[in-house]
């Protein structure tokens, strides 16, 4: 043999055996990470696959229970993450379902996790951790559990994008460090609803009320405040007279809305049916839901549900309050899913109110006034202007004491206003008299 083909044997020999060894090792031919059972440890993941990096906090009477409930809160921020805008409606469910995961390990990649921070305060362990997690079996965990939306609808394998290393200060407090996992309400603005039915349809009174009732039940569920039923009847009973003094508002449901405070109305309108066979009776209902906007009368989500007729009850009335309490849940569940971005959105800059001045004749001091009210307010315009009265228009997420407050402190820094006093306040708008 010559020493030419001897090389080349040789050279085709070593190639044969690192395609054998070195690469046939770390060669992976299945659907990219489907399936964690051929998975050992984090050095087997590379970057962008389905087990994203996600940090948690947890305490615990022991090190190991502190972990534990980390893991579970790194799980729920990996949920609360695909759900993207509609997180908002399911934090607390979500939270609830984390915690109630008893094989938390099966659902972290072993060897991923990292004890990023420690605390030890009474009795007490508080740990901060880093961990991959398996996004699939996360997804499937918590739809199986009635929990879905953004990208956990109809996702077989989920992949997300790895969480960012929070930044902090060694001498901040170990339960401050994470950011809120999802938008919330707290310390700002949070929506009331009002829901009432349409009281033009040709519908049974009793189902009407039941479906209001119901979403009131939902919402509630959900953690919002709502109107109760009787107190908005009983404004409109009261009150029907000077809703036809008013102008400016599209309906009547929508101008009680703004006399009770509330952010959001919900029309519902209910079609209901019953029958009897074979001893027993059966109903169906159609239910639409529609939600608006209070402050500007703007849509903000509908939905339709027609339930199966197939629903009993010992009586008529017991089988139509059935079907239309079933129809209801499954209809304000989507309707709130439609709508949940927009509330994000209307929080951002909060709710919008009125401020009424008696007795302005100093144009000048209304513009300093606007202007003083801009460092704390989302959104201010002035609608009208006169020496007996100027209106403003304002966006401001907060509470409305805080609002008051924030009107008072801007008076008193305008030359001439630092008299302005409260006459009365009604709904969303406040009404003040600058002492002139």
């Amino acid at each position: 043999m010559s020493a030419r083909k001897l090389t080349t044997l040789l050279l085709a020999s070593l190639v044969f055996l690192y395609l054998s060894t070195g690469c046939a090792t770390s060669f992976y031919t299945g659907d990219r990470y489907h399936d964690n059972s051929s998975l050992s440890s984090i050095q087997d993941v590379p970057d962008g696959s389905a087990f994203p990096l996600f940090f948690g906090y947890g305490e615990g009477s022991s090190d190991k229970l502190a972990i534990q409930a980390a893991e579970q809160d790194a799980v729920a921020r990996l949920v609360l993450a695909a759900l993207g805008d509609e997180a908002l409606l399911m934090q607390s469910g979500v939270y609830t379902a984390a915690e109630s995961i008893l094989n938390i390990d099966s659902f972290i990649l072993p060897g991923s996790l990292e004890i990023i921070e420690r605390d030890y305060d009474t009795g007490i362990y508080k740990r901060l951790v880093q961990v991959r997690i398996d996004a699939g079996l996360s997804a499937k965990y918590f739809t199986d559990r009635g929990i879905s939306g953004g990208l956990l609808d109809g996702i077989t394998i989920l992949r997300l994008a790895d969480a960012e290393m929070p930044v902090y200060n060694p001498s901040d407090p170990i339960d401050h460090i994470l950011e809120n996992s999802a938008f919330n309400w707290d310390g700002g603005w949070e929506p009331t609803f009002l829901v009432y039915y349409d009281e033009e349809q040709d519908t049974k009174a009793f189902p009407a009320r039941t479906a209001v009732l119901t979403a009131a039940d939902y919402l509630s569920s959900l953690g919002f405040r709502y109107v109760d039923l009787s107190q908005i009847e009983r404004i409109k009973l009261d009150q029907e007279y000077a809703f036809a003094e008013e102008q400016g508002y599209s309906s009547m449901i929508r101008w009680v809305a703004s006399k009770l405070n509330a952010d959001y109305y919900i029309d519902t309108a209910v079609t209901v049916s019953s029958y009897y066979e074979k001893g027993n009776y059966y109903a169906a209902a159609s239910i639409s839901v529609n939600c608006f906007s209070a402050s500007t009368g703007a849509g903000r989500g509908t939905a339709f549900y027609h339930s199966a007729d197939s629903v009993q009850g010992k009586t008529s009335q017991a089988a139509e309050d059935k079907a239309v309490s079933i129809a209801m849940i499954q209809a304000m569940t989507d309707l709130m899913k439609k709508s949940s971005k927009y509330f994000v959105e209307d929080a951002e800059i909060g709710s919008e109110y009125e401020l009424i001045l008696m007795k302005t004749p100093l144009d000048k001091a209304m513009r300093e006034l606007l202007k003083a009210l801009q460092v704390s307010v989302s959104e201010i315009r002035r609608t009208t202007f006169s020496v007996e009265e100027t209106r403003f228009s304002i966006r401001f997420n907060g509470r409305m004491e805080d609002l008051e407050e924030a009107i008072y402190q801007a008076a008193e820094s305008v030359a001439g206003l630092e008299d302005m006093y409260l006459v009365y306040q009604r709904g969303n708008s406040f009404t003040f008299n600058t002492g002139k």
